[in-house]
């Protein structure tokens, strides 16, 4: 992978080359994707239908998802895990040093979520004494595997990187220069998406289809105050992580992507959630990277939540 290009400290965060992440992305998944159909010829051959190019390609899907939005699991059919680890294992002969040191980087990463994950998410069973039961505890534990997102992310250039607490601050994008003139910058983000979101509606009344979200089944019997997280505290944990800690490192279109996959639960018809999302973060990257602040994106982001989130109540009501 390409490295950050060296800037001042007070110039905030460093990007990447994006045509070099992109270069990077679609050699990926070109690699991922001939190792998928060759395993799925292998398995078809030696174990029947069992295996199809289709279950193989939802293995990295997986693999982001559980990233994302909670501990590692395991996954039913461990040959999906081979063109998974084949494309690892290419892209770092490719790339070399390079490569290992984004893997690296991820490793610690990860281990710093699930960890804190694991922690967060024992505190709220113990608090139930195991009792499973009731969409209180269920939503603690979500909110329980969310939170660690960000605070991975800063412990990570805290302890690994060895950020001091001021560099930290400009790196994330958290810098207060120019404060109000970034939130008018997310005022502006929010009409845009307000926008899409109004063609999206207008598209689907034209062709007579109707476009679901489905965050209604997501958040039915979210209590009150999982939705104030939804819309003031969770727009803020990934703004951090995904505009603040991934955009700079790996590229705005390749976070901007994972930030689509994550919200792949939804379930959405044409799979709009992923593209509003992917869009979303395309744009709050590149304002990002213009304006090196993650705050346009956060106030964009929360206005976006708190419409969705106060629709749900209405319609609940």
């Amino acid at each position: 992978m390409p490295q950050p290009r060296r800037k001042g400290a007070d110039n905030g965060p460093s990007f990447i080359s994006e045509a070099k992440a992109v270069e990077a992305l679609l050699l990926f998944i070109a690699i991922y994707v001939v190792a998928a159909v060759v395993t799925a010829y292998v398995s078809s051959v030696y174990f029947g239908s069992q295996f199809s190019i289709s279950g193989i390609s939802a293995s990295l899907k997986d693999i982001l998802v559980q990233m994302l939005v909670g501990p590692l699991s395991s996954v039913a059919t461990p040959i999906k895990y081979v063109p998974i680890v084949v494309s690892l294992l290419a892209f770092g002969a490719i790339y070399g040093k390079k490569a290992l040191d984004l893997y690296l980087g991820a490793a610690v990463y990860l281990l710093f979520y699930i960890v804190l994950a694991v922690l967060f998410t024992s505190i709220v069973a113990a608090a139930y004494n195991g009792r499973a039961t009731g969409s209180n505890y269920t939503f603690l534990l979500d909110f329980a595997s969310l939170v660690p997102l960000s605070i991975a992310a800063v412990m990570y250039l805290s302890f690994y990187k060895k950020a001091k607490t001021g560099i930290l601050a400009r790196v994330l994008g958290l810098s207060a220069k120019r404060f109000w003139g970034n939130v008018a910058i997310g005022l502006l983000v929010f009409v845009i998406i307000l926008l899409f979101e109004l063609l999206v509606g207008m598209i689907g009344v034209a062709t007579g289809t109707q476009i679901n979200t489905n965050a209604n089944v997501v958040f039915a019997g979210a209590p009150v105050w999982f939705l104030l997280f939804a819309a003031l505290i969770e727009p803020i944990n990934e703004e951090i992580m995904f505009r603040g800690f991934l955009a700079p490192r790996i590229g705005i279109i390749p976070s901007a992507l994972i930030f689509g996959i994550a919200h792949y639960s939804y379930m959405s018809t044409f799979g709009i959630e992923i593209i509003g999302a992917f869009i979303f973060g395309m744009i709050a990257g590149y304002v990002f990277r213009r304006t090196k602040s993650i705050y346009p994106g956060m106030v964009a982001h929360i206005l976006v939540n708190t419409v969705a989130v106060i629709g749900l109540m209405a319609a609940a009501s």
